[in-house]
């Protein structure tokens, strides 16, 4: 059996259907489309270890929680977005345009299964840099789920491993935190920027452990329009 068929399986039923709305392509019973795409994008268990957890464990910490813990190493200057879901197109493409300036050719994301207490197999997807959005979002109810689907949270990071992005979508306050190396803390505070009210509403709803003068992370100050 195919390392994602269990995602399949459980994804195509009908009662995950309630989350194709943000994915208008999704039918949720084109269950073929959904394979072609884990073919095509799904990343095996000994790739993802030979290749990717090096870099994902150079990036992240304490990869069996999530928040309100920290999740990026010392190394990385963070900044703090509202969340929700995996990625909105708009956002994504800004992730995209900050991918290519630090060199990246392919990125992944990977699910937090919180050291397996969310039944195995967790989401593994491997993309290429230069996907576009409507490729994306061309999985059908795999597609549904990974972009639209609240209750999962995700480590995303490329393969120049100097950026990664935690979507804390199931905290009481959904965040996304983007951490990078300080060298490139110019790219994403230009490609990111939120009004001054999303802003202050956001530093309300950091853990403790991210609040200013509580966290080892530098906090980038992101420009309000």
């Amino acid at each position: 059996m195919k390392e994602y068929q269990a995602i399949v399986d459980k994804f195509s039923l009908d009662g995950y259907s309630m989350y194709s709305p943000t994915v208008p392509e999704c039918t949720w019973n084109n269950k073929k489309a959904a394979e072609i795409y884990l073919e095509k994008y799904w990343l095996p268990l000994a790739a993802y270890e030979a290749k990717w957890q090096p870099i994902q464990d150079r990036i992240f910490i304490k990869q069996v929680a999530g928040l309100p813990e920290l999740v990026f190493t010392a190394q990385y200057e963070i900044i703090t977005l509202r969340g929700g879901v995996l990625f909105v197109q708009d956002d994504f493409k800004k992730l995209q345009e900050c991918m290519v300036v630090m060199g990246d050719q392919n990125f992944v994301v990977i699910e937090n299964t919180y050291g397996q207490k969310v039944p195995e197999p967790g989401f593994r997807m491997q993309y290429p840099v230069t996907i576009t959005w409507e490729e994306l979002a061309s999985g059908d109810c795999i597609s549904g789920i990974l972009l639209g689907y609240p209750h999962n949270d995700y480590y995303v990071f490329g393969d120049s491993g100097a950026w990664g992005k935690y979507a804390a979508n199931d905290y009481e306050n959904p965040l996304d935190i983007i951490g990078f190396r300080r060298t490139s803390a110019s790219v994403f505070k230009q490609k990111f920027k939120v009004p001054e009210s999303e802003s202050q509403e956001i530093e309300t709803w950091l853990p403790p452990a991210y609040k200013k003068g509580g966290s080892q992370h530098k906090r980038s100050v992101l420009p309000t329009i």
